[in-house]
């Protein structure tokens, strides 16, 4: 109950701040900037599903030596993102229901779970390094800049809980998983029996696997970079230019705020903070940064709604042979 109303209270806090900022630059001003992107947001929308095939192609090497189709691993994908863009999941609820519908395709327990394991460890480590570069940038960029101290600071702390998963992972992390889980999940009836036993031996034996280790990061590398021309195309069609180098640390510096939102729903107030911030290092005015950042929430919106439905859909399929049989 005391995490319900703390995260209750964290995510008005987000929505307040958002607002604020929206009304401080003047709603009238931000939303006419958003309209004047017209039909421009089609190819932003476009760059984004491009996105999700490759992060889809960054999954599919962390089956081996059990494949699954890339169509599959690409739908997955999307319902992840759905579940955690819009849902109170902390990040994480996506990654759960992802894993369980693999497993409902006929994947291992364990295979599943270790996949989307290392999936997401795979995605933390290359923004990690993604949000290297961004700062790198911006250090070139402007060396003065009264924010770096404090980008560079939030950089150490998650390099540090980046490094700590890897080891935690490595040191036996998923046997305390399984224990804790096991009971929650049979009980729930989400899997079955002892479905969760071996996935400590699954992620280590990943871990071992270097070669799809890499190829992983390399597509999800490119997913990264890919968000750069979202960024950079969506600011053209709102008549604010700006060069890849920008967009590069505007998406990787923003990206990375996201993280930090990771409790609230979408991360609001704090995606909306970090680039306004950022934009005004880059001389990007406030009114653009919320304004690209609504347009990210909106192709959010757009994607997420049926990639919701699409979860109930595939989530009832499970349960309608479960009520004809007890009927």
């Amino acid at each position: 109950m005391k995490f319900r109303i703390g995260f209750a209270l964290a995510t008005l806090a987000g929505v307040l701040i958002a607002c604020g900022l929206v009304a401080y630059e003047g709603v009238g001003q931000v939303f006419s900037t958003l309209a004047t992107m017209g039909w421009g947001f089609v190819p932003v929308f476009a760059v984004h599903l491009l996105q999700l095939l490759l992060s889809g192609l960054g999954w599919q090497p962390l089956m081996r030596p059990w494949p699954r189709p890339l169509g599959l691993l690409c739908v997955l994908r999307w319902i992840r993102e759905s579940i955690n863009g819009l849902l109170p999941v902390a990040h994480v609820g996506g990654e759960i229901f992802g894993a369980r519908l693999l497993f409902f395709r006929g994947t291992r327990a364990d295979v599943a779970g270790a996949s989307v394991v290392l999936d997401v460890t795979v995605e933390l480590v290359t923004q990690l390094i993604f949000t290297m570069a961004g700062i790198g940038l911006l250090l070139l960029h402007r060396r003065d800049a009264g924010e770096i101290g404090n980008i560079l600071l939030q950089l150490a702390l998650a390099t540090a809980a980046v490094v700590g998963f890897v080891a935690a992972q490595r040191l036996g992390l998923f046997k305390l998983v399984e224990r804790l889980l096991d009971p929650v999940l049979q009980r729930e009836g989400w899997l079955s029996r002892d479905a969760l036993r071996g996935l400590h031996e699954a992620v280590q034996a990943q871990h071992r696997e270097h070669r799809a280790l890499a190829e992983s990061a390399l597509w999800h590398s490119l997913s990264w970079l890919l968000g750069t021309v979202e960024v950079w195309l969506a600011l053209h069609f709102m008549g604010f230019d700006i060069d890849l180098r920008e967009a590069l640390i505007l998406e990787s510096l923003g990206q990375a705020a996201h993280s930090v939102g990771f409790m609230m729903p979408g991360a609001i107030g704090v995606q909306e903070g970090g680039l306004v911030l950022v934009g005004a290092v880059l001389g990007l005015p406030a009114e653009a940064a919320l304004a690209l950042s609504l347009a990210k929430r909106l192709r959010e919106v757009m994607l997420g709604l049926p990639g919701l439905a699409a979860w109930q859909y595939l989530e009832g399929r499970q349960l309608w042979p479960r009520k004809a049989s007890s009927s």
